[in-house]
């Protein structure tokens, strides 16, 4: 029977493919990070866009509130007379 010559991987060659997978593992948390931080910005912005026309239409509803209040008011008093 023939005897296969296994050699084991030096301690150095070892240390160097553990910190490989290492770096490998760092980078993709970056990757996600960096994807989660532009999320995050995107959806901030549409927040403050959505908070902005939020109160352009509380501004409008009021006005027209005012407006038709006192078309109300005007018709009270036509209809009294």
């Amino acid at each position: 029977m023939a005897e296969k010559n296994v050699t084991k991987p030096s301690p150095l060659s070892e240390s160097w493919e553990l910190l490989g997978e290492a770096v490998s593992r760092l980078e993709a948390a970056q990757q996600t990070l960096a994807e989660k931080t532009a999320s995050n910005g995107a959806a901030s912005a549409a927040v403050k866009t959505l908070q902005e026309e939020n109160k352009t239409l509380r501004e409008v509803n009021e006005a027209v509130s005012e407006r038709l209040d006192g078309v109300i008011h005007r018709l009270k008093s036509v209809l009294e007379v």
